[in-house]
Parts: C-alpha cells; sequence; structure tokens
C-alpha cells in the first residue's frame, strides 16, 4: 500500500509500505527524485496491522515517519523530495518481479483509510 503524489503533476514522490514476496520482509519506503529508500519493519508476520505513514511538517516535507500498530517505528528522509500537501491517492497492488517469483495467493485488504 502506497500513498501517491500530486497524480495531475505526477512528481513520482510515494510514501507507503511494501511486502516483498521473496523474502515475506514487511519494509517502509519512500521514493522520488531518482531515489528509493526504505527499511525493515519485520519479516515472516502475515497478521493484520493498522499502518499509518505522516510527512513531519511543510518546514521538514522530505521527511516521513511510519507507524504500525499506533507504535512508531522508523522515519526515512529523502532530501530534495515533499511529501506535505500534495493531492494524495491510496493505492494497494500487488506486483510481482517476473519470473524470479510470483504473487499468486497473495491478497491486499485495506479499512479505514484516512487522509489528516
Amino acid at each position: 500500500m502506497f500513498v501517491a503524489s500530486d497524480l495531475v503533476h505526477w512528481t513520482g514522490h510515494e510514501m507507503g509500505f511494501v511486502k516483498t514476496l521473496n523474502d515475506n520482509a514487511l519494509k517502509a519506503y519512500l521514493q522520488g527524485n531518482g531515489r528509493y529508500l526504505y527499511f525493515v519493519i519485520s519479516i515472516g508476520d502475515n497478521g493484520y496491522h493498522s499502518f499509518k505513514d505522516q510527512c513531519r511538517s511543510p518546514s521538514q516535507s522530505d521527511t516521513v515517519d511510519y507507524y504500525v500498530d499506533g507504535a512508531k517505528v522508523g522515519t526515512l528522509t529523502n532530501p530534495g523530495a515533499s511529501y506535505w500537501g500534495n493531492c494524495f491517492y491510496f493505492v494497494g497492488t500487488t506486483h510481482r518481479n517476473y519470473p524470479a517469483w510470483s504473487s499468486t495467493g497473495q491478497q491486499i485488504e485495506m479499512y479505514n483509510m484516512t487522509v489528516f
């Protein structure tokens, strides 16, 4: 699941969570300005959780904090990118790295999405 930047003037700035199928790792990530930054939150956890990613402020628009089940799990900073005040969209999708592994049997369920 990720939150995408302004889709009218697509900047490619995204923030969110990704689970990679080859290692079953849940990661927080930032994308933008040609960079893809991430850190591993957990490996092998297939449970239900609440996820939140939040840009710090207009003055720190390149920094995003990540929360799982209400607890802060980490922070990422992408210098020069902005994740504040855009027209945000929630996107939930599965991707597979053809032909390395398959996303068969994987599903995404999202509830109570809120922008604040």
